[in-house]
């Protein structure tokens, strides 16, 4: 019996082949039957910004693997406690929360541990489709 769900992101080092190699073809031999991924919004492999482009490769991994269910994260700003990327990393954490309520739903920003408490609570509940995206509204919902 395999596992049954892994949670996993995908970095600018691991995104497309190697992402399919060390993450989505390992996980569907060893029988796990759910994979949720946090990926990003915007997350495609035609983009033209590199980031989207890992992000989309790494979704397009997983999703071709063949696994029972799986499930696409694509929040948008990452709320942390610390500042981790310097000084566009203050700039964004900053500013997004006031321009966050003007943009569409799927642009909100999400704290990390909510996003984590959201990775546990989608993965503890039936699956609604085998391959699902979550946006900001669809991962709120799960809070």
């Amino acid at each position: 019996m395999g596992y049954q769900a892994i949670m996993v992101g995908a970095t600018g080092a691991v995104g497309g082949a190697l992402f399919r190699e060390l993450v989505a073809s390992p996980a569907a031999a060893a029988g796990v039957r759910h994979v949720s991924l946090l990926s990003a919004l915007g997350a495609k492999l035609e983009s033209w910004v590199r980031y989207f482009r890992v992000k989309g490769a790494a979704e397009a991994a997983v999703t071709q693997a063949g696994l029972p269910r799986t499930s696409l994260f694509r929040p948008s700003l990452l709320v942390t406690k610390t500042i981790r990327y310097g000084l566009l990393d203050r700039f964004a954490q900053a500013v997004f929360p006031v321009i966050a309520r003007v943009l569409p739903a799927n642009c909100h920003e999400i704290r990390v541990e909510d996003l984590g408490r959201a990775f546990c609570l989608n993965a503890e509940r039936p699956a609604r489709a085998s391959v699902e995206i979550l946006h900001y509204p669809e991962i709120a919902a799960l809070l």
